[in-house]
């Protein structure tokens, strides 16, 4: 494919709409798409942010071309039959996203017996991925607040006001004031794999897409995860 679609520099146009799940968006999907219009100038891009399950709804109704989904423990089973599926990247270990003046902030990692006394800062009650809530196992948590947004929490965390649960994949997207700390263990059942999907016989500019997707996939996994504060 990739042959092929070199060839297409310059007779790919027109739009794809593409979906993905918010910490994807939040930094996969913005670099992939640099990718894609260095490559195909030419193609535009309609984005809806929104959960794997409406993902695939929309992607069966044809107003999506291409998503980009998250699977794993804890997450609503998914109906993957007949779609064409590229493994993006086994989306790393779970983590927390602590502020810079922390004092879990710089350390390699910690335990989760070491989060039990720890203020959260989790998602609203409507977001039910593991992710947006407390480490699991947790007995009477701390939950300081409990916000929608990625932007709300971040900015929560950065002022020192609590952590939150953040994958290693969505490690680089964390704000400057924002570090990230990995979590000993198991993960507790929060692992995830991200995947992009397509109809079974895609159109070229969504291949191009999958493509660019896949690409800087790649390249984030050959990186270990970074602090911005290092940046």
């Amino acid at each position: 494919m990739t042959q092929e679609l070199t060839g297409m520099r310059d007779r790919l146009a027109g739009i794809v709409a593409v979906g993905a799940y918010p910490t994807a968006m939040a930094h996969l999907v913005p670099r992939a798409l640099a990718r894609l219009f260095i490559a195909h100038p030419a193609l535009r891009v309609r984005l809806v942010e929104s959960s794997t399950p409406a993902q695939l709804t929309a992607l069966r109704r044809g107003r999506l071309e291409v998503a980009v989904l998250a699977t794993g423990q804890g997450l609503p089973a998914s109906d993957l039959d007949g779609l064409s599926l590229t493994e993006l990247q086994s989306a790393g270990g779970m983590g927390v996203a602590v502020a810079a003046g922390h004092p879990f902030a710089g350390r390699p990692s910690v335990s989760p017996e070491e989060l039990a006394e720890q203020k959260w800062v989790v998602g609203s009650s409507t977001d039910n991925s593991p992710e947006f809530r407390v480490w699991p196992g947790l007995r009477d948590p701390r939950i300081a607040f409990a916000v929608r947004s990625w932007p709300s929490r971040f900015g929560l965390v950065a002022a020192g006001l609590g952590m939150a649960m953040l994958p290693a994949g969505a490690a680089a997207a964390a704000p400057r004031g924002v570090c990230w700390v990995p979590v000993r263990g198991d993960d507790a059942g929060v692992r995830r794999t991200a995947w992009v999907a397509t109809a079974a016989s895609p159109r070229w500019e969504a291949q191009a897409v999958v493509q660019a997707l896949t690409q800087e996939a790649r390249s984030r996994d050959a990186e270990p995860p970074t602090n911005p504060t290092e940046r």
